[in-house]
């Protein structure tokens, strides 16, 4: 709850800023907030989710993630004619965003699975009694606290998640960044353009959620609706491996071929798998931890993006694209777990061939 309240003060700074290093000390405060919340709210999601609406639930997250940026799209493109003030005109409406939220999460209940594992058996009733269910769970108090490390003992589920986060959030993350620029650079004469293509890339996103994985993420088998996704992706960029991405055609197919293929699949079960491959008590550390992997990844690719645009040609960016959502194929295939239908802790003892011990259940 309280990084909420970090989040509004770091968008505030911005808002009034009035110099660089207000600038710079609000983006900070407003990153590391993000990076608390972030993997927070997905473990509280999957911890709530029953085993067979999970995938369905969870996916509302990647839905908000798109609809966010489209929202903050809109208001910058209706703001444009305002010039600087535009920045001040977002971020002070963020701020707003946060202390809404952070007034709703004070009637947040917490997660039972938390609870069971802390030995704090009230709690564990009274979030049953609110969430209707008529279950007696018995806790079970370590001796010893949870520490960070103990989160390499799952050191499979590391392997195998830092890996495909990457291989999906330097493509996606290139996009988020560098479309515009992208869009630009084929002869948009107005950078208003580039943000309605962003939209649509978003939108096709949205698309391929509610169309695809809403609908089949608990039905079917998860893995090769991931593989199905990945290719998707790998052949949105693939096209401009050969032909230039300058030719309108070619870099809308781009565009919506990556949309909907990872809107599809790829991107919301890589955080379906994030948050069933950990227990309880080390699950919010490895989501932090995994997603560490990729944003630093990301950001020190975007260091190079243009270089290699200039150099090469968009050509390379695509190839290094595609090459990497074929890797997201093999090892979706290959390590990824079946997990529709099936409770957090089987997940895990599952995946890790009941070797290692999982949280107590609490839930049907």
């Amino acid at each position: 709850m309280y990084d909420l309240i970090f989040y509004a003060i770091g968008a505030l700074i911005i808002t009034f800023s009035i110099n660089y290093f207000m600038l710079v000390l609000g983006y900070i405060i407003v990153g590391l907030t993000v990076g608390i919340d972030v993997p927070t709210s997905w473990s509280l999601i999957a911890e709530y989710a029953p085993r067979k609406n999970r995938g369905r639930l969870m996916s509302f997250t990647n839905l908000f993630w798109y609809i966010g940026p489209i929202v903050i799209l809109l208001i910058g493109i209706a703001t444009t004619p305002l010039g600087v003030v535009s920045f001040r005109v977002l971020f002070g409406l963020l701020a707003i965003v946060s202390i809404v939220t952070w007034l709703l999460r004070r009637g947040l209940i917490e997660s039972p699975r938390w609870a069971a594992v802390k030995g704090k058996e009230e709690i564990v009733k009274k979030v049953l009694d609110e969430l209707g269910e008529n279950v007696s769970v018995k806790t079970t108090k370590s001796e010893s606290k949870a520490k960070w490390s103990d989160m390499f003992k799952y050191w499979k589920g590391l392997a195998f998640m830092i890996p495909i986060y990457i291989f999906w959030g330097i493509p996606a993350g290139t996009f988020g960044f560098f479309l515009p620029f992208f869009i630009e650079d084929i002869g948009a004469k107005s950078p208003i353009i580039g943000d309605l293509v962003q939209i649509a890339w978003f939108v096709t996103a949205i698309i391929g959620v509610v169309a695809v994985y809403m609908q089949l993420s608990d039905k079917v088998n998860r893995k090769v609706l991931y593989a199905i996704s990945s290719a998707i992706c790998a052949i949105g960029f693939a096209l401009p491996i050969g032909l230039p991405f300058k030719i309108l055609w070619v870099a809308l197919f781009n565009v919506f071929l990556f949309g909907f293929g990872h809107g599809m699949a790829l991107w919301p079960q890589t955080r379906v798998w994030s948050v069933e491959l950990f227990p309880t008590e080390i699950r919010n550390t490895a989501q932090g931890f995994i997603w560490a992997w990729m944003r630093i990844s990301l950001g020190i690719w975007s260091l190079f993006v243009l270089d290699i645009i200039n150099a090469i040609g968009y050509s390379a960016v695509a190839a290094i694209a595609t090459s990497f959502f074929i890797m997201n194929i093999i090892l979706g295939l290959l390590i990824g777990p079946s997990s529709q239908g099936k409770s957090l802790e089987e997940v895990i003892k599952e995946f890790y061939g009941g070797k290692v011990p999982a949280s107590p259940p609490v839930s049907k």
